[in-house]
């Protein structure tokens, strides 16, 4: 991920990412300006109950259907992840 100001690399692992918002708000650890984060919905959603309905229909045992589920949803989520400007 890129800082939405100073353009550079930010870890998915680093602590301005990972930190709970009860630690105050989200900054760069390299210019210091306040961003947050934003998943796209429209997206994850629309992928996530087409999926769903498939699984439903098909004979994959109920324990695959919740890992790839599960799965999907986590690498959506982490895609369509953007950093916004405050």
């Amino acid at each position: 991920m890129k800082c939405p100001h100073c353009n550079k690399s930010i870890s998915l692992l680093s602590p301005a990412l990972t930190a709970s918002n009860k630690a105050g708000p989200r900054k760069c650890p390299h210019c210091q300006n306040i961003f947050s984060m934003k998943i796209n919905i429209p997206i994850v959603i629309g992928v996530i109950v087409p999926l769903y309905l498939v699984l439903i229909f098909t004979s994959v045992p109920m324990i695959y259907q919740s890992l790839i589920m599960f799965v999907t949803f986590l690498a959506l989520a982490i895609g369509t992840l953007k950093l916004k400007k405050e």
